[in-house]
């Protein structure tokens, strides 16, 4: 459901460190549902969904009332494709071309529209409603509005959403975890538990682990010589975090770089040659594979750009606010005060506003 990552996130509100994670998680889930819910995507009875259509195409089934309209206005689109439209009960076939009478989807990718003209009455299965197939009904009236069913008559099915993009084999080393009593060269990095950390020199670690530091840039002594710096990159042992930006959507298989071998996935944990799928994105290898580069593909979001912004800057505000619900100004010494306001910035509301759902039937 979320439209953008934790990472991003916390890359856009300036957040160092994991404390606050739990906090900036449930700030952009919710922010992902009201922008779904602001714009009138998803379930037509405002269910949970479990996909977001601004993530991903995703499957309905709707039930609208008959429209004297011309066009039927979906509630998700893009329309990617359309399996059934059935009105009065009848099953309405697709047109596929501008002379042959039936359903097709509107140049816009909101709307059902059917077409008139074409040779057979069978086109439409009936041939009372829709007369001698030259015209989509019989008279004046059932032409230019073709969905004037009744209540809760028109069933449509299809699939709406913003394309996602695969990645092929995106290249990623595996970082093994620190190690007591080993040489590291210069640029050599290993994780912590925690974060990941390069090797500013050459050296041998010590025969315990160090004090690690916590802080982006912070230097680590180990052993007699060898200094460790944080990168401020969350990395844990043993792991791959696809890009931190990239909302990952599935897993399409890794293989080793060198030779080209398929990794099997498994659901324990993982030997030489096998990987475990921790979620979307992120990936657990043994420690026998520390250290070799390995092609990972998977499935990434097609969260339009302007979006992800907008969730961003969501984010940012409502985690900024936790600080002062229900205040309305400070009174600072020396220099006035300072005042809150509760309203979303212009920017987050006009991108609101482009992709909303317009009300144009039931």
């Amino acid at each position: 459901m979320d439209l953008t990552t934790l990472g991003a996130c916390k890359s856009w509100a300036g957040v160092i460190g994991t404390a606050q994670d739990a906090n900036i998680q449930a700030a952009l889930t919710a922010a992902s549902i009201y922008f779904l819910r602001m714009t009138g995507r998803g379930p037509r009875n405002w269910q949970n969904a479990t996909q977001n259509p601004f993530n991903e195409p995703v499957s309905y089934v709707e039930t609208y009332d008959g429209i004297s309209g011309s066009k039927l206005w979906l509630r998700n689109f893009p329309i990617v494709s359309v399996s059934s439209v059935i009105i009065g009960g009848y099953t309405v076939l697709q047109s596929t071309s501008t002379t042959m009478p039936g359903w097709a989807i509107d140049d816009q990718g909101r709307a059902i529209v059917i077409r008139s003209g074409g040779a057979s009455p069978q086109t439409f299965q009936y041939v009372g409603r829709y007369g001698n197939g030259y015209m989509a009904g019989s008279g004046f009236w059932r032409d230019s509005a073709p969905f004037s069913s009744g209540p809760q008559q028109i069933q449509i099915s299809y699939l709406a959403g913003f394309n996602t993009e695969p990645v092929t084999n995106d290249l990623y080393p595996i970082i093994g975890a620190w190690q007591p009593s080993t040489l590291y060269s210069t640029g050599m990095q290993v994780s912590d538990g925690t974060y990941l950390q390069t090797a500013q020199n050459s050296g041998t670690s010590g025969t315990a682990a160090p004090p690690w530091s916590q802080q982006t840039n912070g230097q680590t002594k180990d052993g007699t010589s060898l200094i460790w710096v944080n990168t401020g990159v969350t990395q844990a042992p043993n792991a791959v975090i696809v890009d931190g930006d990239q909302n990952i959507l599935a897993d399409n298989g890794v293989t080793y770089f060198v030779g080209g071998a398929a990794l099997t996935k498994v659901q324990v944990a993982p030997a030489s040659g096998q990987y475990f799928l921790v979620s979307p994105g992120t990936y657990l290898f043994s420690q026998a594979d520390a250290g070799k580069q390995v092609l990972i593909s998977y499935t990434a979001a097609g969260t339009p750009a302007d979006i992800i912004l907008a969730v961003l800057q969501l984010v940012a505000l409502n985690y900024k606010r936790r600080n002062w619900i229900g205040q309305r100004s400070v009174a600072m010494k020396d220099v006035g005060s300072t005042s809150y306001t509760l309203q979303l910035d212009p920017a987050i509301t006009e991108c609101i506003r482009n992709y909303t759902r317009t009300s144009m039937s039931s």
